[in-house]
């Protein structure tokens, strides 16, 4: 089940520990596309697509803060890391897409 991982998502402090929780996450979606005849059809799948890239970028959002013009240097540092938390969900997604051998898990939808 993904519930365990999506807590991890939504309470991780570092970057770091954010990216390695990626991996497991997409390798689930990847199961759950396979043996899942309800996330089988595309329209549930995007609907549980999107509601795990509204968490990744809600996770992007924690570490780029409220307060983005009081500290310039900083506030750059953050974005960059924001944007390597989409890039890597982004990037792992796709990577297992293009690995895929089943011809069913070929047609895993994009977002």
């Amino acid at each position: 089940t993904l519930e365990p991982y999506l807590k991890k998502l939504t309470d991780v402090s570092t970057t770091d520990k954010y990216i390695n929780i990626i991996a497991p996450i997409v390798h689930l979606l990847d199961l759950i596309w396979r043996h899942s005849r309800y996330y089988h059809e595309p329209k549930n799948f995007k609907r549980l697509l999107r509601h795990l890239s509204t968490l990744v970028v809600s996770s992007a959002h924690r570490f780029v803060g409220h307060q983005i013009l009081s500290n310039t240097e900083r506030a750059f540092t953050n974005l960059k890391h924001a944007l390597k938390l989409c890039a890597k969900f982004r990037g792992c997604y796709l990577d297992k897409k293009e690995k895929s051998t089943d011809c069913d898990s070929a047609l895993i939808p994009l977002l």
